[in-house]
């Protein structure tokens, strides 16, 4: 039982810590970032995706995900799309996958 319950306690406080870094993932996320996935695992990975109107906003945040020192890695994946509207103006949107460990 000993076992057991040890193995219990353990991923318990795994549960946490993940639990308290998708917290912190989500505080650090500057307003003008939208998050549109979210995902984490049981051994501490947390992958994003999500868009923003800038690069420059995007890599503002892997940036202070990589200073808030939650994390090893940060990997980060840019992508972008372009259209043009009605009153023949460029739009650009932007989004982006982070991975990290």
């Amino acid at each position: 039982m000993g076992i057991l319950t040890n193995k219990l306690s353990s991923l318990g406080a795994a549960r946490d810590l993940t639990d308290s870094n998708v917290n912190k993932v989500i505080a650090l996320k500057p307003a003008i970032v939208s998050v549109t996935t979210l995902n984490h695992d049981s051994v501490g990975n947390i992958n994003i995706t999500g868009s923003a109107a800038t690069q420059e906003d995007i890599l503002a945040y892997a940036q202070e995900l990589r200073d808030s020192g939650l994390f090893t890695t940060v990997v980060a994946s840019i992508s972008y799309s372009s259209s043009i509207n009605e009153l023949g103006e460029q739009l650009i949107s932007y989004k982006y996958a982070f991975q990290m460990q």
